[in-house]
């Protein structure tokens, strides 16, 4: 197929340009649809989905870094063809002042059919609501509480704080494409911007706005021999001066492809350049997805961490369909 040569080479492109990046991420993005794409909201098989993630890194190098995530989304919303709705709860704690980063989100997306057959969709998607960030700066120590080289508790930092919390809104955008092929590949290319509104990151006075950041992504489901499949893709985020570029793909085989009593184990391997190599395992079981994954450290931050990384953890429940409320009649008796 000739757009698995116009991956391939997009990916070496991006590869030359490309360096290390830190922000928030998930190494299970194609489990997180809406953190990953707002388009993404209401885009799956099936009438209701809800989705639990968390990730804890690093712990080996001091308080590690945790982020939390839930979502919950409907295709064909309130019966309205075409329209999805959801909503999507981010938390992100890190280091010893428990800075967190908090997002509570309504999202929309709205489908176009770009052939009759619906073998090709086009949606488009948004995302908006609570953004809070925090701080414990009762967590934290400063130069000036230290005394002949020990730090001394009782002693009052002179450093000017003036807030430990931020306030503001929040919006991100996104499209998707989707096509299906006859012998039931399928194929999902999206592109994303999130922190539109770009809030303040400041705890001073100073006026500090959070970075947009732009998110190119693909998967594929790829049939292969007898009942296994190949699930390839990539993930590529920008934001301000950091890079990221993640890409592997994941192996699937189906113990009974029954739709309603559906089996199926999976197992791969991923790279995000210059950071992490990731292994995951999941197992599919009716209309429950379970996934774990694990990053080992190959960057310059391997000495300090052992090589250990990220431990994550995924759930996806999908209501295939909601049954229509049934009309109540009386019983009448027939008298002969």
């Amino acid at each position: 197929m000739r757009w698995k040569n116009y991956i391939v080479l997009l990916v070496a492109c991006l590869a030359m340009k490309v360096s290390l990046g830190q922000d928030a991420h998930y190494s299970q993005f194609y489990r997180d649809p809406l953190y990953t794409n707002p388009a993404q909201t209401g885009a799956f098989e099936g009438s209701y989905r809800f989705t639990g993630h968390h990730r804890n890194q690093w712990r080996s190098i001091g308080r590690p870094f945790e982020t939390y995530g839930l979502s919950a989304d409907a295709a064909n919303a309130f019966r309205l063809p075409a329209v999805g709705l959801g909503l999507n709860i981010f938390n992100d704690v890190a280091g010893d002042g428990n800075l967190s980063d908090l997002m509570i989100q309504l999202a929309a997306s709205y489908t176009i059919k770009l052939t009759k057959d619906s073998t090709q969709l086009l949606t488009f998607g948004a995302q908006g609501g609570y953004y809070r960030k925090q701080i414990d700066f009762n967590e934290l120590t400063f130069d000036d509480q230290y005394r002949n080289d020990r730090f001394q508790p009782g002693i009052s930092t002179a450093e000017s704080i003036a807030k430990s919390s931020l306030n503001s809104g929040s919006l991100n955008i996104g499209a998707l494409y989707r096509k299906k092929w006859k012998n039931k590949t399928k194929l999902n290319l999206g592109f994303a911007l999130n922190n539109l509104t770009r809030p303040n990151q400041s705890f001073t006075n100073e006026e500090i706005p959070l970075s947009i950041r732009y998110s190119l992504h693909a998967d594929a489901d790829i049939p292969l021999k007898d009942k296994w499949a190949a699930l390839p893709g990539i993930l590529v985020m920008s934001q301000g001066p950091h890079r990221e570029l993640l890409l592997g793909s994941n192996l699937r085989y189906a113990f009974d492809s029954r739709s309603y009593n559906y089996r199926a184990f999976q197992f791969g391997a991923w790279y995000r350049l210059q950071d992490a190599l990731v292994a995951f395992i999941g197992l599919d079981w009716g209309r429950w997805q379970f996934g774990a994954s694990y990053d080992i450290n190959v960057s310059s931050l391997d000495r300090a961490t052992g090589n250990r990384g990220g431990f994550e953890l995924s759930v996806i429940y999908i209501l295939p369909s909601v049954l229509p409320k049934r009309k109540l009649y009386k019983n009448c008796i027939d008298y002969l």
